[in-house]
């Protein structure tokens, strides 16, 4: 019975037995890698998410290279929260200004001249004379 008020009176007192002593600092460490390598990872993850984002709205804009494009941006003022990401769309819109040639022109298709036609056009049946439909007919 004496033994038992030994221990209880140990565990009162908040006294720490031998093996938990030597356990105690190996699981700080531990504990402390793991917080470590959950911030590394969080990190890498919100540098993934960024770098995607950046080369997906590169395409949407008609960046002729987005992997190119992405290389002029500064990276470090691009940031991510639970709002989104903050800063890409000043550093894009900058980008297209000062770099036009990096984009593809959306507002004018470019014609590649061959010098030959490409198909015969054809014209409006509604708009023909009878004679000029009947000869266009028997081409086919």
């Amino acid at each position: 019975m004496e033994e038992n008020n030994m221990t209880g009176a140990a565990e009162e007192t908040g006294a720490v037995s031998e093996a938990e002593e030597n356990v105690s600092p190996e699981v700080a460490a531990l504990q402390e890698q793991i917080r470590l390598m959950e911030k590394n990872h969080t990190a890498d993850l919100q540098k993934m998410q960024i770098e995607h984002e950046t080369k997906y709205a590169l395409t949407r804009m008609g960046a002729k290279n987005p992997s190119l494009a992405a290389k002029v941006l500064d990276m470090s003022a691009i940031t991510m929260d639970n709002d989104g990401i903050h800063g890409l769309n000043e550093q894009l819109d900058k980008l297209r200004v000062s770099d036009p040639y990096l984009f593809h022109n959306t507002g004018d298709k470019e014609k590649i001249a061959t010098g030959t036609s490409h198909g015969t056009p054809f014209a409006d049946p509604e708009s023909m004379t009878d004679a000029e439909y009947y000869r266009f007919v028997r081409r086919f």
